[in-house]
C-alpha cells in the first residue's frame, strides 16, 4: 500500500522548512520509523563526537551565545540540528537564512521522548534496524532548559538510500 506522508514542523516559522511528503511504500519502512524531509539552512559549529554524544556539551552553550550575539535572540522555534558521527567531527547547527550549510533530503526519522540518555541505546537499535545508513542528524525539537527532561523529544534522522 503506498501512501503520502504530510507535515509541517513548526508553521508559524518562517525559518523552518521541515515537511514530510516523502512518497513511501509502507513495506520500505520498519516499524516506529516515519519519512522525513528538511529544506532549510543552518549556521553551524563544528564539534567532536564520540559515541554519537557530544564530547563537550559546553560547546551547545557556546553555540548558543555567539549565535544570540551575532544574530540576535535565538528564535525558539528553531532549535538545535546535531550531524553526529560515532568518532571525530561532526557540527551543531541552527536555522537561519543566513547560514553556510544547506540541507535539502529526505530521511528515516525515529523519535526519542524524555531523557537523552535514551540516545546510546537509540542508536544501537538503528543501526541494526538500518546498517546502510551513511549518516546521521540529530533534530532537538524541545530546548531542554525549557523543557521537563520527560517531554524532551528529539528526532535521529538517517541517510538511507
Amino acid at each position: 500500500m503506498n501512501i503520502y506522508l504530510f507535515g509541517l514542523l513548526r508553521p508559524s516559522s518562517s525559518q523552518w522548512h521541515f515537511t514530510s511528503s516523502l512518497h513511501i511504500t509502507m513495506t520500505e519502512l520498519l516499524p516506529w520509523y516515519f519519512a522525513y524531509t528538511i529544506n532549510t539552512t543552518f549556521i553551524t559549529k563544528p564539534v567532536a563526537f564520540e559515541n554519537f554524544m557530544p564530547v563537550d556539551i559546553g560547546d551547545y552553550a557556546i553555540f548558543k551565545q555567539e549565535f544570540s550575539e551575532k544574530y540576535g535572540n535565538i528564535n525558539r522555534e528553531s532549535w538545535m540540528i546535531e550531524h553526529a558521527t560515532l568518532q571525530g567531527n561532526g557540527w551543531i547547527g541552527l536555522a537561519h537564512p543566513q547560514g553556510d550549510k544547506e540541507i535539502n533530503q529526505e530521511f528515516v526519522a525515529y523519535e526519542i521522548k524524555g531523557d537523552y540518555a535514551q540516545m546510546k541505546d537509540a542508536y544501537v537499535k538503528i543501526m541494526q534496524d538500518y546498517p546502510e545508513a551513511k549518516g546521521y542528524y540529530n533534530l532537538y525539537l524541545t530546548d531542554p532548559m525549557l523543557t521537563p527532561m520527560e517531554e524532551n523529544r528529539t528526532w535521529i534522522l538517517l541517510e538511507v538510500e
